[in-house]
């Protein structure tokens, strides 16, 4: 399955937005994640950084609501 153009686009987007520190801002939005799955999350994270992944659309969401939290 082809990632879609809209998705990687969108979710580089929320990347830009919320900056260098992106990814310790999302990590930080799931609490008493084993680590286990943290390291999993570190990997797709770093996958859709580069392109390699596309996300969900409920990753997405729950980026966009990291992006708003840090707005306010």
């Amino acid at each position: 399955m082809r990632a879609s153009p809209e998705l990687k686009s969108r979710f580089q987007q929320i990347k830009n937005a919320l900056g260098p520190g992106w990814k310790d801002r999302i990590l930080a939005s799931y609490p008493s994640m084993p680590p286990l799955e943290a390291k999993s999350l570190i990997d797709r994270l770093n996958r859709m950084g580069l392109g390699r992944v596309t996300p969900t659309l409920s990753e997405l969401e729950r980026f966009r609501e990291v992006l708003e939290s840090g707005k306010r």
